[in-house]
């Protein structure tokens, strides 16, 4: 397999009527964004990949998935200045999304605005903070957001609130799918990881 960039998976919801424009435009754009990524595990023809993206986009403005995949490609392109506009868009789909503010903010600190980069840092890992606090210790989400706010916490210069967190994890003996993962987090420096999000090639 090629060395594709990261694809983005998120499960949104969506709510509409089997047989409403709605849905079909949806259905649409769902064959279209699939099609991109049957090809982007293939093959490296990114330009076909970001065609379809694109037309899945064009059928319904809302598919954040789309989006989502296209931004990959973008980042690990290092067309950082498309990948922001990108971004905007789905901040405007979902405002409320810890992975969308942060991305946001890893783009506008790689354009050197840094005060707007930690306020987005900052709203991710609100969100993730509250998200945390709502969720129980059994709930498989629960591991996955403690990852995602060591990330907001490394970016924000908290290493030690970062350190306390996953200490917090192995204490209360949850092993998951993301333990590995959690532990390699915490030994990254901030510049290792503000990469890790923009698909920095070593």
């Amino acid at each position: 397999m090629p060395n594709s960039p990261k694809i983005f998976i998120f499960i949104l919801p969506y709510l509409f009527i089997t047989h409403s424009p709605l849905a079909q435009n949806f259905a649409l754009a769902k064959n279209l964004n699939d099609s991109a990524v049957a090809i982007m595990m293939e093959t490296e023809k990114n330009e076909k990949v970001i065609e379809l993206l694109d037309q899945a986009i064009a059928a319904d403005s809302n598919y954040a998935r789309a989006y989502e995949n296209k931004l990959g490609i973008l980042l690990h392109e290092m067309k950082y200045s498309a990948a922001y506009s990108l971004c905007y868009k789905l901040l405007r789909i979902n405002p409320r999304s810890a992975f969308y503010n942060t991305t946001t903010g890893a783009l506008l600190e790689k354009s050197g605005d840094t005060i707007s980069a930690h306020k987005m840092y900052r709203i991710a890992d609100n969100i993730l903070s509250n998200s945390i606090d709502s969720l129980k210790t059994t709930d498989p989400k629960y591991a996955r957001e403690i990852m995602n706010r060591l990330v907001t916490l490394t970016l924000l210069n908290n290493p030690n609130k970062a350190q306390e967190l996953a200490s917090s994890l192995k204490e209360m003996g949850i092993k998951t799918e993301y333990s590995e993962i959690i532990s390699d987090f915490t030994s990254k420096s901030r510049n290792e990881v503000l990469n890790t999000i923009l698909q920095v090639q070593n």
